[in-house]
């Protein structure tokens, strides 16, 4: 499932009143939620068709440590949580819709 998250500008304003603030907080958590979700989805598709092999990589984890820098730990955890939720398509559905982080 897409988001229409991944189409949002986002914009730095300082200054804002309080509430104002508050919503731009939650707003940019959501979104961050929603790139790690997007991560997990597209290191485990690559991993699940090989296509890290094409890119010149022993594995999707080797990819991400490499190119996005992250430890070890973080390309496993995001793998594991991208796999599963293949799996689990109603608990993705909920958190594609926002209603669980």
């Amino acid at each position: 499932p897409q988001t229409d998250s991944a189409s949002k500008v986002i914009q730095l304003r300082s200054g804002l009143e309080a509430k104002d603030l508050e919503l731009a907080l939650i707003q940019n958590n959501r979104l961050n939620d929603v790139s790690k979700r997007a991560l997990a989805f597209y290191l485990d598709d690559m991993q699940s068709r090989g296509l890290h092999q094409a890119l010149g990589f022993a594995s999707a984890v080797q990819f991400a440590r490499i190119r996005l820098s992250m430890s070890r730990r973080q390309a496993r955890d995001f793998l594991s949580v991208g796999g599963e939720l293949r799996e689990l398509p109603l608990i993705d559905r909920a958190f594609c819709e926002g209603g669980i982080p």
